[in-house]
C-alpha cells in the first residue's frame, strides 16, 4: 500500500470514529484529517517554503487556510471547513475562487476533511463547471487516491492537472458538437457522409434512420495522461524565459495588479482592454481567454472588417501596460517573470 493509501485508511477510520460535529471543529479537522493527507502527497506542512497556512496576499485580506507553494509562489489554495460541513453551499466556493482569481492561483480545493472538491478558478465558465473532480474519503468506492494524487507536489510541478483539465475541456466541447449533429433535424453534411460510405442508401433512408437513433456520447473520467513513448528533440540548454511563462504567473509574481488596463495603438487608433483575471480579458463588451484573441478582436474593431475573426495577432507583442510608471510591452513583463532580460 502506498503512503497515500495508508493515510486515506487512517483518515477514513478517524472520520468513522469522530463524526460528532462538536468534537471535530475546523481546527481539529485540519490537524487530524487534512494535514495527514497533505503530507502523504508530498507537502511538508510546517515548511513555509512549501505550505503557508492562513495565507494572505495582502494584510487586509481574509486568510486562506493553506497555500501550496511552488518556488515560493502559490500554486494551489485549500480552504478547510469542519467535518460534516455541507460543501453544497456555493458561497464557500465563490469566496475562495474569487480570491484565487485575484491572486492568480488557478487550482482551488474545498474540503471538510472527508469530501474534497477541486476547482479551476481560471476557467471562464459558470461556477458549477469550474468543478474538476470531487471525492469522499469515507466512500471506499471513491477514487480518492487517484484524485488526491493530482494535487500532490510532484504532479502540480509537472502540471499534470492542467493537462487533464485541457483534455476534459476539449472533450466537453466535442461531446456537445457531436451531440448537436444528432439532435433535432440531422445535419446535412452527416447525412451525405453516411450516404457516400454506405451501400445503396438514399438521403431519405439515412434521414429516417438518424431520427430513430438514440445516440449517447460519453467519456471515461481521465485520472492520468497517457505516456507518449517517442523520441523528444534535445532541449536547448539556454534558460527558458519567455514563451512558457503564463499570464497567471505574471499576476502571481505581482508584476501587474488586477484589474489591469492594457492598451495599444493600431493604425493611429488607441484601443484598450482590461485583464480581469488570467484567462479573462475584456475588450468592449466581449470576454477573451488570451491576450492574442483580445488583440485580434481589437485589430478587427479598428479595421472594421466583417470577418468573424480578426487577423491573427501576437497579444504579447501587441498590448502594453503601465509598469513602475512606464509604458512597457506585455512581452517584456513575460521575460521579466521568466528571469530573463526585460
Amino acid at each position: 500500500m502506498t503512503e497515500l493509501g495508508k493515510a486515506i485508511s487512517l483518515v477514513r477510520a478517524k472520520i468513522e470514529k469522530h463524526h460528532d460535529p462538536e468534537s471535530m471543529n475546523e481546527q481539529n479537522t485540519k490537524t487530524a484529517l487534512i494535514d495527514p493527507i497533505l503530507r502523504a502527497i508530498g507537502w511538508v506542512v510546517g515548511d513555509l517554503d512549501e505550505v503557508v497556512q492562513e495565507y494572505r496576499r495582502k494584510r487586509k485580506d481574509n486568510p486562506v487556510d493553506y497555500a501550496m507553494m511552488i518556488v515560493r509562489t502559490p500554486r494551489l489554495f485549500l480552504e478547510a471547513k469542519a467535518l460534516g460541513h455541507n460543501l453544497d453551499d456555493e458561497k464557500w466556493a465563490k469566496q475562495v475562487l474569487g480570491y484565487a482569481t485575484v491572486a492568480g492561483v488557478q487550482w482551488v480545493v474545498l474540503s471538510n476533511g472527508d469530501e474534497y472538491r477541486i476547482y479551476n478558478s481560471h476557467a471562464v465558465v459558470p461556477i458549477e463547471k469550474k468543478l474538476f473532480r470531487t471525492i469522499r474519503i469515507s466512500d471506499p468506492e471513491s477514487k480518492a487516491e487517484d484524485v488526491l494524487s493530482l494535487i500532490s507536489k510532484e504532479q502540480l510541478q509537472e502540471k499534470t492537472i492542467d493537462l487533464l483539465w485541457s483534455a476534459q475541456f476539449v472533450d466537453r466541447q466535442v461531446k456537445k458538437l457531436v451531440g448537436d449533429l444528432f439532435h433535432g433535424d440531422p445535419d446535412e453534411g452527416l447525412i451525405k457522409l453516411i450516404q457516400q460510405t454506405g451501400d445503396d442508401l438514399t438521403t431519405d433512408d439515412v434521414f429516417a434512420s438518424l431520427q430513430r437513433a438514440n445516440v449517447t456520447i460519453d467519456y471515461p473520467e481521465i485520472l492520468a495522461m497517457p505516456k507518449v513513448c517517442k523520441p523528444q528533440p534535445e532541449k536547448s540548454k539556454a534558460p527558458a524565459v519567455a514563451n512558457d511563462v503564463s499570464l497567471a504567473e505574471i499576476v502571481s509574481q505581482g508584476l501587474i495588479k488586477l484589474p489591469c488596463r492594457i492598451f495599444a495603438t493600431y493604425h493611429e487608433v488607441e484601443v484598450s482592454a482590461t485583464i480581469e483575471a488570467p484567462g479573462r480579458i475584456v475588450f468592449g463588451k466581449d470576454e477573451f481567454r488570451s491576450l492574442s484573441t483580445a488583440a485580434s478582436a481589437a485589430r478587427k474593431h479598428v479595421l472594421g472588417t466583417d470577418a468573424k475573426k480578426g487577423p491573427s495577432t501576437n497579444g504579447w507583442a501587441f498590448w502594453n501596460c503601465i509598469y513602475q510608471g512606464e509604458r512597457v510591452k506585455m512581452g517584456d513583463l513575460r521575460k521579466r517573470a521568466g528571469g530573463g532580460p526585460a
